[in-house]
């Protein structure tokens, strides 16, 4: 079983992924995060960008793979092409944090999630307890 995770790193706070990294820690499955940058992203930006999330994760003693999803690739597509046990694998997308009262509403992108990777998805919502490190 792997935990799939797309990522902005330049998004800020990444709830999926710290759902994922715990659901790993807990069952000794994989993680594997594809981080996807735009194209005003310079190549070091992109290199410093991997390096800090495979520190994190070093740290917390668990098999990961962290790849980069390039400006011109669909990330979608990445994500499908990386699933290897559709009955297993599970893919872990966040959804912004809103106020309590306000409603959620799937972007685009969750969507095609949803409707063209062969894998489960869970669809998590940020709130307070996602400010925290990697691994808490």
């Amino acid at each position: 079983m792997t935990y799939i995770v797309p990522i902005l790193p330049s998004a800020g706070e990444q709830y999926a992924l710290r759902k994922a990294i715990s659901h790993v820690i807990h069952s000794g499955s994989d993680l594997l995060v594809i981080a996807a940058f735009s194209q005003d992203d310079d190549p070091a930006k992109i290199d410093d960008a991997l390096d800090g999330i495979s520190a994190e994760l070093d740290s917390l003693e668990l098999a990961y793979r962290v790849v980069a999803a390039l400006p011109r690739e669909d990330l979608v597509e990445r994500i499908r092409g990386e699933v290897r046990d559709p009955d297993q694998d599970v893919v872990v997308v966040d959804v912004p944090v809103q106020k309590p009262d306000a409603r959620y509403h799937l972007g685009e992108y969750i969507r095609r999630i949803i409707a063209e990777v062969p894998a489960h998805v869970w669809v998590v919502r940020g709130n307070a307890a996602s400010q925290t490190r990697l691994g808490e």
